[in-house]
């Protein structure tokens, strides 16, 4: 069973594990930056994700151009991907799996004072916003994958030889 799981593992295609990295990289930079940005004041924290957002923004047209010589579309998911993870909450995902709060969890009116919405717009961000807003782009994510898959014949699975 556990041959035929790394057998799989091993057969998906090596850019989502540079993406998977890429994620993990930025989620541990973030992690490190924002604690000593945040006791400064939020203009700090909107100046690091403006930051970060561009970071995602040239990691993803950086991909996207070393690969459109080989497969175009499969370049064009790639880069879709990429901001579609970003936008859609994974470095959230990772903070939430690294340093699990419990109040976070417990208390479902526990707001997150350095959610974006929160910063910019005073809206009161909850686990129950977070837990939908991950739902959300999960299907978009599936939605977009899906119809690329169908038209442009991307995969995700490497053909075997």
């Amino acid at each position: 069973m556990l041959h035929s799981l790394l057998q799989k593992i091993k057969r998906i295609e090596s850019q989502y594990w540079v993406i998977l990295f890429f994620f993990l990289f930025l989620q541990r930079m973030d992690a490190l930056v924002c604690p000593p940005l945040l006791e400064l004041g939020y203009s700090y924290i909107v100046s690091w994700w403006i930051y970060m957002s561009v970071l995602v923004l040239i990691f993803a047209y950086t991909h996207f151009n070393i690969l459109a010589d080989q497969d175009l579309h499969q370049s064009r998911w790639y880069f879709y991907l990429i901001l579609m993870l970003y936008i859609g909450g994974l470095l959230d995902l990772f903070y939430m799996v690294e340093r699990p709060a419990p109040e976070i969890w417990v208390d479902t009116n526990y707001i997150w004072t350095w959610n974006i919405f929160y910063i910019l717009f005073n809206y009161p961000w909850t686990i129950k916003e977070q837990v939908i807003w991950w739902i959300l782009w999960s299907l978009i994510i599936l939605v977009v994958y899906i119809y690329m898959r169908r038209n442009y014949r991307i995969y995700v699975i490497k053909e075997m030889k």
